[in-house]
């Protein structure tokens, strides 16, 4: 449910806001979603994080329109084959590693894995800014 909702926003958020804002805004979503659910001492809160997280999933998306912009069109499928290399390497990845924090960390704090996915998804919206503050607006890669 969280993944229709989330998408189904994509084109309502495109009419008022450009694609990095929307990525930015899923990066906000998906760290504060992680430190709810880090910090949740009860079921309720537990259950709130899917809906303060639903934005989250838009930042993939976005991402992808923008490497699509800054890519000329016989580079695409390429690019987007590196793309989905590199996100099965990184789930795959991920999920080992965040069973290893799990293990390590049970006995320091049982929410200690998801302030290390809120810290990536903190770290992530910090490059989100700086390529909104600083990317040439013009894309440098089409031939005028």
């Amino acid at each position: 449910m969280q993944q229709i909702c989330g998408m189904g926003l994509i084109k309502v958020f495109q009419k008022f806001m450009t694609d990095e804002s929307i990525a930015i805004m899923g990066c906000i979503s998906f760290t504060i979603g992680y430190v709810i659910e880090g910090l949740a001492s009860s079921d309720a809160l537990i259950y709130t994080v899917p809906f303060v997280s639903a934005c989250g999933l838009l930042t993939v998306p976005m991402c992808r329109a923008l490497l699509s912009k800054l890519t000329r069109s016989d580079q695409q499928g390429a690019v987007f084959a590196v793309i989905a290399t590199m996100e099965t390497l990184v789930n795959l990845c991920g999920s080992l590693l965040s069973i290893e924090i799990y293990v390590e960390t049970l006995n320091l704090y049982r929410g200690f894995v998801f302030f290390v996915y809120g810290a990536c998804s903190a770290f992530c919206l910090l490059q989100m800014i700086l390529y909104k503050k600083y990317s040439n607006k013009t894309n440098p890669l089409v031939k005028r």
